[in-house]
């Protein structure tokens, strides 16, 4: 299907959009691109991070384009000891 035929989620959403038999939300393509960012830059705990002052990183690098402060829903910047407890299972958030 569409996958094979379009290969970028752009043109993929495109050709969705342009098909006939299915109807997708106004906001799907928002909220794709939200999920995308919060699957592949969630915030995790980095207890090699070397700086006692930074805990929490995110899987990958957020691209040039997005401001950290600009995506909570990847998840919260945590106090680095905070942080720390929650990953040792010491605190339950």
């Amino acid at each position: 299907g569409f996958v094979h035929r379009y290969k970028t989620t752009k043109k993929i959403l495109r050709g969705v959009r342009f098909d006939a038999s299915f109807k997708i939300p106004k906001n799907y393509e928002s909220s794709f691109h939200r999920a995308r960012l919060a699957f592949r830059h969630q915030r995790v705990f980095n207890g090699l991070a070397g700086d006692p002052n930074v805990s929490m990183v995110c899987l990958n690098p957020l691209p040039d384009d997005i401001d950290a402060k600009s995506v909570d829903f990847i998840g919260p910047i945590l106090d680095p000891a905070i942080a720390k407890e929650i990953a040792q299972g010491n605190l339950n958030p």
